[in-house]
């Protein structure tokens, strides 16, 4: 792990990118998000995308193969600008079941007569988090040489998942119901264009709120990058204090501000969302707002 000090420097080296897969970098246009709105509640998009951002070992179970890699992909993509360097396995298979005995976070789809027949047989003392597609709960659980152990999803997500900034979950949870009412409503193909361009820059917008300071407390220093992350924390609100320092210390962030500093793979498309950003609070917008003068632009 990052010595964290106040200036730590970030001396990872991930696996090439060339050798992911392409669905694992980068802003993707052609996932279609209606699907994941179609089949998941709002609240349980917010729940795995906070799962993923803080690297949980996380598990989407269900009857159609198809449907788990849609979602899958879905929030590789809303991850942007960040990567998933974990691994990531749409589909399992039964020979790969041994994976999940592994200490790393991981991102696995899995159908659920695989889930029903073989997951006993996996010995894992870490917590992880199953999703079922088809009703809509989570489960929690550990199994350790043979001992499986249940818990409380509701207790755990409360406990152990950091909530983002409480008016950004606000506005994830706003637009999302918005734009399930314009779903519901007409799923012609301007609808469902203008659902996708939303929801991208939706949550590019939390990202840009999220990351917008980076440059401010990043160096470089004898080629290495170093981020300052005591001055870093000192500037956020108390309140928020405790989701700032785990979020620095993904592998996630990490990447992404390594890849920033050095220039390695600079996302230049993302530096344009934060350029914009800096227009919204300068205007004092809401990213609402924001949103629908941007489509507006698209369109």
């Amino acid at each position: 792990p990052l010595h964290r000090s106040v200036l730590f420097p970030l001396y990872y080296n991930y696996q090439p990118v060339e050798i992911r897969p392409s669905f694992m970098k980068g802003i993707n246009m052609d996932v279609d998000h209606t699907i994941l709105l179609s089949k998941m509640s709002e609240e349980n998009i917010l729940i795995l995308f906070k799962m993923l951002l803080f690297e949980q070992k996380v598990i989407i179970v269900g009857k159609n193969n198809k449907l788990i890699s849609s979602i899958i992909l879905n929030f590789l993509s809303l991850l942007y600008p960040f990567e998933w360097i974990h691994i990531c396995i749409p589909v399992m298979s039964f020979k790969m079941l041994k994976l999940l005995e592994g200490i790393l976070p991981f991102l696995y789809g899995m159908n659920e007569n695989l889930f029903s027949n073989g997951f006993n047989l996996f010995k894992n003392s870490k917590i992880i988090s199953i999703y079922n597609l088809d009703n809509g709960n989570f489960e929690i659980n550990t199994n350790y040489y043979g001992n499986r152990k249940y818990v409380d999803p509701k207790y755990y997500i409360e406990n152990n998942i950091l909530n983002l900034p409480n008016y950004l979950e606000e506005i994830l949870i706003s637009e999302l119901k918005s734009m399930k009412k314009i779903l519901q409503k007409s799923k012609n193909d301007n609808k469902i264009l203008e659902i996708n361009l939303r929801m991208k820059n939706l949550f590019m917008q939390i990202f840009a709120e999220l990351l917008c300071d980076w440059e401010h407390y990043s160096y470089k220093i004898d080629d290495h990058p170093v981020f300052n992350e005591v001055k870093y924390l000192e500037k956020k609100e108390k309140k928020y204090k405790n989701f700032y320092n785990e979020f620095s210390s993904t592998q996630l962030f990490q990447l992404f501000i390594q890849n920033q500093v050095l220039g390695d793979n600079k996302d230049s498309y993302f530096e344009k969302r934060l350029s914009d950003f800096e227009e919204v609070k300068k205007t004092k917008k809401s990213i609402q707002k924001y949103l629908n003068n941007l489509f507006k632009k698209l369109k």
